[in-house]
């Protein structure tokens, strides 16, 4: 076999291995999503919790529901740009709730709001004032390796950094974010189908399906590979 022949097999080889890495990392996000249902399905069912402003460890609350009352941050709400509902862009709208009796605050995600038309043009979403009561789901945000310098007080925003908010703000956060289910007023335009809302971010199915499209990757370049060494050896030996 000639160099270019070796450094060619090298190189298939190479992009087997990456495919079939993608594809296995592929099922590993599909059973975190499958873990992830499970859980959110049984601590929905456990009683209701109250968040009075203590110190609170993120995961032993997550996805559970959760009761609060408090005051908005009124100048501290912000939308997260980059969420679609029913194929429709928009933004989830979040401001800080500082929990009465406390000197904590926690980032409550009130809900969804569509984009507009002119992208430029921001909507204005009004911020309920006085001691307000509400209840809602725990969602810990995730983790973001890498991030593009963003302004803690603008008005759009593209990730939740809760360390960040809490500078702004001058307030400790909770280490989570409430997803509002209730309380405040129901028409406010707010959108809280959170079911369709997230339906995209936890369904393992659409990881098997990216999978199933890397293994059958690695085997097209494995078969292609098979077939032309077969093919090269018949050319040989029909040579000698």
């Amino acid at each position: 076999m000639s160099r270019s022949s070796w450094f060619a097999s090298g190189l298939l080889f190479s992009m087997v291995a990456l495919f079939l890495w993608l594809g296995f990392w592929q099922l590993e996000r599909a059973g975190q999503k499958e873990q992830a249902v499970i859980e959110r399905e049984d601590r929905g069912d456990d009683a209701l919790f109250k968040l009075t402003g203590s110190e609170v460890d993120a995961e032993q609350v997550r996805y559970r529901q959760v009761g609060l009352q408090g005051e908005f941050l009124e100048d501290s709400q912000f939308l997260l740009d980059n969420r679609k509902h029913k194929r429709v862009a928009g933004y989830y709208v979040m401001v800080p709730m500082r929990i009465e009796g406390s000197s904590r605050a926690v980032l409550v995600n009130r809900g969804w709001i569509a984009q507009g038309n002119n992208r430029k043009i921001l909507p204005h979403i009004e911020v309920p004032s006085g001691l307000q009561h509400l209840n809602g789901v725990v969602r810990v945000p995730k983790s973001h390796g890498f991030r593009l310098g963003e302004d803690a007080d603008a008005e759009l925003r593209l990730y939740i950094d809760l360390e960040k908010i809490g500078e702004s703000v001058g307030v400790e956060m909770l280490p989570f974010v409430v997803r509002q289910q209730s309380g405040l007023d129901s028409e406010d335009g707010l959108i809280r189908e959170w079911g369709q809302l997230e339906q995209k971010d936890s369904d393992p199915v659409m990881h098997y399906g990216y999978a199933l499209q890397w293994f059958a990757f690695a085997l097209l370049l494995v078969g292609g590979w098979v077939a032309v060494v077969v093919k090269q050896r018949k050319e040989d030996s029909v040579e000698n």
